[in-house]
């Protein structure tokens, strides 16, 4: 939607009949408006859209399975507003070159790019999928945090954001939303904040 920003979705024919993953029942698009239309949608094959994780300006970013390997991903599915505006995409593809240059700990792993070229039109960036909370919700959760907590939050935050600066890049849309933090991955190992 231009007003609102919602992404806008092909309206199914009424015969048309669904399988939504929360049920074995097929269903019909309708009778679960609060349903995201593009859970269950397939991408060139590749990627099948399992949950919807969050959405920004430029899109909507799910959980998904790659169908080939069988591990999950993130991506970030471009708005269809934004797909018909050169200058949105040209941004979309640069962000996922840029992002795909970075190699560090700290930074979320490119794995994939498609710039609406595909036979169902959609725009995406495939990324690893960071298991763990944003620091938004974090803090909600939690209040004020200790300042040796904070301390390593934010060295861990700067150490990705500083590569990125190395390489000429700069993050655009830095906020607590997209940061996350994940648990520790083995025991004696602490939090660490992922960009």
């Amino acid at each position: 939607c231009g007003s609102c920003g919602v992404p806008t979705v092909r309206v199914e024919p009424a015969d048309t009949v669904l399988n939504y993953p929360d049920t074995n029942q097929p269903a019909h698009p309708n009778n679960y408006p609060d349903q995201d239309p593009r859970i269950g949608v397939i991408l060139d094959s590749k990627y099948e859209l399992l949950e919807r994780l969050g959405q920004g300006g430029m899109g909507t970013v799910y959980r998904a399975r790659r169908l080939h390997i069988g591990d999950e991903v993130a991506v970030k599915l471009l708005s269809h507003d934004l797909v018909r505006e050169e200058q949105a995409l040209a941004r979309f593809r640069r962000e996922a070159r840029s992002a795909a240059m970075i190699r560090h700990q700290n930074v979320v792993s490119i794995h994939d790019f498609n710039d609406a070229t595909g036979v169902n039109g959609e725009s995406y960036i495939v990324m690893e999928l960071v298991q763990g909370q944003s620091l938004r919700s974090l803090l909600e959760r939690e209040g004020r945090l200790p300042p040796e907590r904070a301390v390593a939050l934010m060295r861990d935050i700067c150490a990705g954001v500083g590569v990125a600066h190395r390489q000429g890049l700069l993050h655009r849309d830095l906020k607590p939303d997209n940061v996350i933090v994940s648990p520790p991955s083995h025991e004696g190992e602490d939090r660490k904040s992922v960009v």
